[in-house]
């Protein structure tokens, strides 16, 4: 129902995109799941601190005859019983498990959110290589019409014996390589509308308008150094966060050798332990349980040893996603400045290319230059029409990339709102 929404309020925004992707995202309702599943153990994790009350029952009946001294002891016995405990020390283990159950909602919720980066950044790539596949037809088909147009002039001016068939032959050839292009251009856009709309899960072949434009003004964010990328970094909080869990598991590994006490009442109903009437008791008894390991043979150090180095080796791991960071965050900021600059001049050589085009066509009419001037600089035109595309097209995907390392996909929003 939300993606119809968005897709009957034409055209389809960059964030009503992103919106619409998250919404039917398998990979988002995975991680919200993850959240539930934490939030329930946190629950199940306070009935540590609460007292249990067990149920049991039994029934048996003995065929050979057995006797207490000179008395027959009845065959038939039964029992139902009670038994209401109240854990007063485990060991540490019920607060560390209630730690645990927090710590696991933490990075649960770390890891929705790492989920959401990830798919706002293929959002954005999938929309950027629709935007772009719609201008690049729409220069195919300009340099179509351009080429027609071209065409229409020299057939006519063949046909009154002004111009040699050759001058015809060459524009048609250029003809026919302007049809073919636009074929290849309405394929790229079939294909690129296609995985636009299965990240939508809508049909892949339903048309859609886009509201931001390949080339809307994107100027460059701000520069981030790592450590101010770090703390905005999902995954490197994750990590974070498990060096945080691991700590409390070795808490937990090292509780499972404390004493324990426990304290209860016990009661039942049934036939008695030696049984001669076979009329049944009430029973009742209050406990007090203490269990200490005295001995494990050096178990408990070697266990708890063995949990501490899980924490060395997730230290160990977050150090290893630190510099893939810092290479990630080197590697987009010079890929956006590069293809930044690759905007101006490619728009600079379009700008040259247009004009050439216009000044060749006006000198071949005065019989200046041959057709073959006019026809190169209208191959010129297209590719720097077509190159200018590739470097917005570079320039977002690098610009989201960008915003995906540093953890700012909300910052593509607003500048785009602010220069609509």
């Amino acid at each position: 129902m939300f993606v119809t929404s968005l897709l009957a309020q034409q055209p389809l925004t960059l964030q009503e995109y992103r919106d619409s992707v998250a919404a039917v995202s398998r990979e988002v309702k995975q991680a919200q799941e993850k959240i539930v599943g934490a939030e329930y153990t946190k629950k199940a994790s306070i009935s540590g601190y609460l007292p249990k009350i067990d149920l049991s029952g039994d029934a048996s009946y003995d065929f050979v005859k057995t006797y207490f001294g000179e008395y027959a002891l009845n065959p038939f016995n039964y029992s139902i019983g009670a038994v209401l405990t109240q854990n007063i020390y485990a060991g540490g283990s019920v607060i560390s498990n209630r730690k645990i159950a927090k710590d696991q909602i933490k990075i649960a919720e770390l890891n929705e959110e790492y989920t959401l980066e990830q798919i706002y950044y293929q959002a954005d790539v999938a929309y950027w290589q629709y935007a772009a596949n719609v201008q690049v037809l729409k220069n195919a088909e300009a340099y179509l019409k351009v080429v027609e147009t071209l065409f229409n002039i020299i057939d006519l001016r063949f046909e009154d014996g002004m111009v040699s068939k050759s001058d015809l032959l060459m524009v048609n050839t250029r003809l026919k390589e302007a049809e073919l292009s636009l074929n290849t251009a309405k394929r790229a856009l079939d294909i690129s509308r296609q995985t636009f709309n299965i990240l939508m899960q809508v049909d892949p072949n339903q048309p859609i308008e886009l509201a931001d434009k390949i080339d809307a003004a994107l100027p460059l964010p701000e520069y981030k150094a790592l450590n101010d990328v770090l703390p905005e970094n999902m995954q490197y909080q994750m990590a974070e966060m498990n060096i945080e869990l691991q700590k409390q598991q070795v808490n937990q590994t090292r509780s499972n050798y404390n004493p324990t006490i426990d304290a209860g009442f016990k009661g039942g109903w049934g036939t008695p332990l030696i049984n001669m009437t076979g009329d049944p008791i009430w029973t009742a008894t209050v406990f007090l349980s203490v269990k200490y390991p005295l001995l494990q043979w050096g178990k408990r150090i070697n266990t708890v040893r063995s949990a501490k180095t899980e924490i060395v080796q997730m230290e160990l791991q977050q150090g290893i996603i630190k510099d893939n960071i810092n290479t990630q965050l080197s590697n987009a900021w010079t890929n956006l400045i590069e293809n930044y600059k690759q905007i101006t001049i490619a728009n600079d050589n379009l700008s040259i290319s247009y004009e050439n085009m216009e000044l060749n066509t006006l000198r071949y009419n005065e019989g200046q230059i041959p057709i073959l001037d006019v026809l190169s600089s209208q191959l010129s035109w297209i590719q720097a029409q077509n190159n200018a595309v590739s470097a917005q097209l570079s320039y977002k995907g690098a610009y989201a990339e960008y915003l995906y390392v540093i953890g700012d996909n909300e910052k593509a929003i607003e500048t785009l709102q602010q220069n609509p």
